[in-house]
């Protein structure tokens, strides 16, 4: 074999895509492109705080020698579990390797841009599977991987940016159940780890997924055991994807975690009509300034163009092949299992119960812990299938076929172009630097002006922190704040030094402390003051 023919594959199956979508990514995002080493590409809101998870991966591997998922620079001193925290390690990891040529700033950001490109690449996969021909297939991949959904997931939240592998893990499971072979149950197992280490939630997903091919497959008489893949797929994701879980659960029923997600689902229009996240939401004001929920979580649409093609797949599907209904019906039940417990229209509750509702009242701790809205990625991915499938059945010789793509590829490009994106400064307030050069030493941090700046600030200092935003607290950490924040609340400067070992703490210059606080740092916006 020549070494064109070797590399053929990967410049067309990779390389071609990759470059598509890095260039679909640079439009789509403008200006990011040009802030790519001055800003972090997300928000100052929870960005912030993912921009910590990848610092303290890397540092608590690098630096502690010691697992993520328990810290004492946050919560000082005392610390605290982060099993239930977003932290998505999978990126901290990468970032490893990252930051040893690379500030965090572009660490960061290369990560957010290859989730884009590699979700892009897996789509295209997925797509090319189920049969659909080239161009069609990146056009799926486009229609995923720069959904509403994934664009708005850029509004602070990184551990929902990273769904790349979600895609690989149903193309590999569903060939390890058409074709066992030891190489697709290493797939299989191994992208499902990863989808683990970006998000529990996507975890969970990918589990339902499987189980859904699994049956159809089984219904269709296509389903193929073999005792080797079988054995390898379960003892790798044995090995490497249940601890983590399982721990999970049993810290949760040990030392109960506070600060879940209610269970409020899709407003049913989002469905269909450009959230606030829109280029273009001025159009749609009218319907998505009555959410409840924020533009992240609101911005959800699979747009008019995607949900046409949706109707067109539904008229077709006896000719469009033989695994359209599933795709079909994967899209619909993951869309109404979307809209959560009770049909919200136009920000109005209807009263009419759900789907999902069922789903609460047989496994209670989805009330708490389950986002509904966020089921809609699955949605989306079998939407992406239909659409490669149905442009497949175009006719892309004759002119009509090459006007209806044309007309796809505007109406999701229009559709799909998403607000300015955010942008998180690389901020470093001089009181922050001077903190970092003071001994070591505890500190409340009462001058940041937020709870996720005050975290970011822990990047720049490096030193343990009273407190800490985080996703999940255990009930006993909780318990522990409460006393400390009595004792700050009581002027108890003696127990904040002697008991809980905090050494430093900094306020805004209009709210001075009191004696016996000693100011070690004033400028125009904050002091530091030592305690001891």
């Amino acid at each position: 074999m020549t070494a064109r023919r070797r590399f053929t594959p990967v410049l067309t199956g990779a390389v071609a895509p990759g470059l598509v979508y890095l260039g679909g990514f640079a439009v789509f995002t403008w200006p990011w492109a040009a802030h790519a080493g001055t800003a972090f590409f997300t928000d100052t809101g929870d960005g912030y705080q993912n921009v910590w998870n990848m610092w303290w991966v890397n540092h608590a591997l690098t630096v502690l020698h010691q697992l993520p998922w328990h810290t004492t620079l946050l919560h000082a001193p005392y610390g605290t579990s982060l099993l239930g925290q977003t932290m998505n390690p999978f990126n901290g990891l990468v970032a490893v390797a990252l930051l040893r040529v690379m500030p965090l700033v572009a660490a960061f950001n290369t990560m957010v841009v290859f989730s884009y490109v590699a979700t892009g690449i897996t789509v295209f996969w997925l797509c090319r599977t189920f049969g659909a021909r080239y161009l069609p297939a990146l056009i799926g991949g486009f229609t995923f991987t720069f959904s509403a959904y994934h664009l708005a997931k850029t509004l602070g939240l990184m551990q929902l940016v990273s769904l790349e592998w979600l895609p690989l893990f149903v193309l590999a499971w569903w060939r390890l159940l058409t074709a066992p072979r030891v190489r697709w149950a290493l797939a299989a197992a191994l992208s499902l780890v990863l989808v683990l280490l970006c998000d529990y939630y996507y975890f969970l997903f990918a589990v339902v997924a499987a189980a859904a091919v699994a049956v159809h497959l089984w219904r269709r008489g296509e389903l193929e055991l073999a005792p080797r893949p079988a054995a390898v797929f379960a003892v790798v994701t044995g090995a490497l994807a249940a601890p983590l879980p399982a721990a999970l659960v049993l810290s949760n029923l040990s030392d109960p975690m506070q600060g879940g997600h209610a269970s409020a689902g899709t407003d049913a229009v989002s469905l269909v009509l450009g959230g606030g996240h829109w280029r273009f939401a001025w159009l749609t004001r009218w319907y998505w300034g009555s959410l409840r929920a924020g533009p992240a979580d609101a911005t959800v649409y699979l747009s008019v163009t995607v949900t046409a093609l949706l109707v067109v797949a539904f008229l077709w599907r006896d000719r469009l092949g033989p695994h359209t209904r599933f795709w079909l019906a994967f899209t619909g039940v993951a869309m109404v299992l979307s809209l959560g417990p009770v049909l919200v229209v136009h920000g109005a509750s209807t009263g009419v119960p759900m789907p999902f509702a069922l789903l609460k009242a047989l496994v209670p701790p989805l009330d708490y812990n389950v986002e509904p809205a966020r089921i809609m990625v699955m949605a989306t991915l079998g939407a992406a299938v239909i659409v490669a499938t149905v442009l497949s059945a175009v006719d892309l010789h004759a002119w009509r076929g090459r006007a209806v793509l044309l007309a796809v590829c505007v109406g999701l490009m229009l559709e799909l172009w998403p607000a300015r994106p955010p942008e998180a400064p690389v901020t470093r307030p001089t009181y922050v630097s001077v903190l970092r050069r003071l001994p070591p030493g505890g500190v409340v941090d009462a001058a940041a002006p937020d709870r996720s700046l005050q975290l970011y600030d822990g990047v720049l200092d490096g030193k343990p922190l009273a407190f800490g935003y985080i996703s999940r607290t255990p009930a006993s950490v909780a318990k522990k704040d409460a006393a400390l924040r009595g004792a700050i609340a009581g002027g108890a400067y003696g127990t904040l030094c002697h008991v809980y070992h905090l050494r430093y703490y900094t306020t805004p210059v209009g709210r001075p402390l009191a004696a016996p606080a000693r100011l070690l740092y004033r400028d125009g916006t904050a002091m530091i003051y030592t305690l001891c």
